[in-house]
């Protein structure tokens, strides 16, 4: 029960930040308004010419990894649904750019992808018997700047890991003009892992956190290529990436432990501030011993990122200086 009250709450404030989380390093027109951004319950009733497509054939693969190049298509398709005789309240999850498509849920098992006009409906299950896995659901991350594209993350309720790198357990891009699925980051049973689409969207940059060794990769969305960078065996995770505004630059924070203590179990640990070309893979440290999660937030010029932290307060990192202040505290909710 636990679980599956936090994997609710997950998915609540996922479908608020992640998708903002993943294009912060965009140009300074945001992709969603507040208002988009923001948790809405809305009623509804099906129009007699809405047409649902059912993806059973769409949701997972019955084996871990293909090429990226494979695409799934949904089979099934249902016509003329009639009205519901009363209406059903759906919770609006994030709506795309240009304001033509939204995310919605009933009951947290089943995502609708509907067009503006509400003629088109697609519908996304997880298949629970794939892992043998019940506390898990897809959830929107990120809308494509041209609007034909949705990435959705996988979400399995766990309990415990490292200082918050987790933006999600799978990732998949599915095409909103024919109902097409593409595996980005296959899903493993309890797997956590990070990611980040860079902001020209040709890149992602991910961290599995239970892979051991710990890596860092960089996947051409193109082609399914990727760049590998593992990490020496003090790092225990990798996690609150930040692509730089042209996309030649990556930022990212790294879990340090002592050599004495089991990954797992470990207490004794501090972060750490690292760059990373993703041409040469090379890896600097900026700073050592930092005392906390960070979630990145945005990068304003060359040298300028702002975190957020559990309390959301602001903190900004500065490349030219190698130094890290608190820059604004939050304001408390009366």
């Amino acid at each position: 029960m636990n679980r599956l009250l936090n994997m609710q709450i997950f998915l609540i404030t996922v479908c608020v930040t992640a998708c903002s989380q993943a294009i912060s390093s965009a140009p300074a027109t945001p992709q969603h308004s507040p208002d988009r951004a923001s948790m809405q319950t809305e009623w509804y009733s099906a129009p007699t010419n809405e047409i649902f497509i059912k993806t059973s054939t769409l949701l997972l693969p019955t084996h871990t990894t293909f090429p990226p190049a494979t695409t799934v298509t949904p089979s099934t398709i249902w016509t003329a649904i009639p009205p519901s005789p009363t209406k059903q309240p759906y919770i609006l999850l994030s709506s795309s750019p240009d304001g033509d498509w939204t995310v919605r849920t009933a009951d947290w098992e089943v995502l609708e992808i509907v067009k503006g006009d509400e003629t088109l409906v697609w519908k996304i299950a997880y298949d629970h018997e794939r892992l043998d896995y019940v506390e898990a659901a897809f959830f929107p991350y990120y809308w494509s700047q041209n609007g034909n594209y949705l990435y959705l993350g996988i979400h399995q309720a766990s309990d415990g890991g490292f200082g918050g790198f987790y933006n999600g357990s799978g990732l998949y891009k599915l095409d909103l003009r024919n109902g097409e699925m593409i595996e980005i980051i296959p899903e493993e049973f309890m797997s956590r892992i990070s990611f980040m689409i860079s902001p020209d969207e040709t890149k992602l940059v991910y961290s599995i956190q239970n892979e051991e060794p710990r890596r860092i990769k960089i996947k051409d969305l193109a082609n399914g290529s990727e760049r590998i960078l593992q990490l020496d065996k003090r790092y225990a995770s990798a996690g609150a990436f930040a692509w730089s505004l042209t996309g030649d630059n990556l930022v990212f924070m790294v879990v340090q432990i002592t050599e004495d203590e089991q990954r797992e179990f470990a207490y004794n640990y501090s972060y750490s501030f690292n760059q990373l070309n993703p041409i040469t893979m090379e890896m600097k440290t900026i700073l050592e011993g930092f005392d906390r999660w960070l979630k990145f937030s945005r990068w304003t010029d060359g040298n300028l990122l702002y975190f957020t932290d559990w309390d959301d307060d602001t903190w900004l990192l500065d490349l030219s200086s190698n130094s890290l202040v608190l820059e604004a505290t939050a304001t408390p909710i009366p």
